[in-house]
């Protein structure tokens, strides 16, 4: 038997955590996020392993994240930095770089 939680426990514990941005997300937030999950200045949000071992990375949209190659699998929130875009001037900034 393995220690690793379920991803039902999992979802539950990210459930009960009171500091999250949740979906529906504006059209910004979308974009913002999104190019967080591109650009990747820390883990991507990711739908555990695929058939290959390795992680998805999740795409946001309106209603939440999406794994583009398992529909039913979907997550409704979000870190609410992530969606103002604060992340990329933080991110230039550690960078060195004048443009994102």
């Amino acid at each position: 038997m393995s220690d690793k939680p379920s991803m039902d426990q999992v979802a539950e514990h990210f459930e009960n955590i009171p500091h999250v941005l949740r979906a529906p997300w504006t059209p910004e937030q979308v974009q913002s996020l999104n190019d967080f999950q591109e650009m990747k200045p820390m883990h991507p949000f990711t739908h555990g392993n695929d058939d290959d071992g390795e992680e998805e990375i999740l795409v946001a949209e309106e209603d939440g994240w999406h794994c583009p190659n398992h529909p039913e699998y979907t997550q409704d929130w979000c870190w609410p930095w992530m969606a103002t875009g604060e992340w990329k001037t933080l991110w230039t900034f550690a960078q060195g770089v004048d443009d994102v």
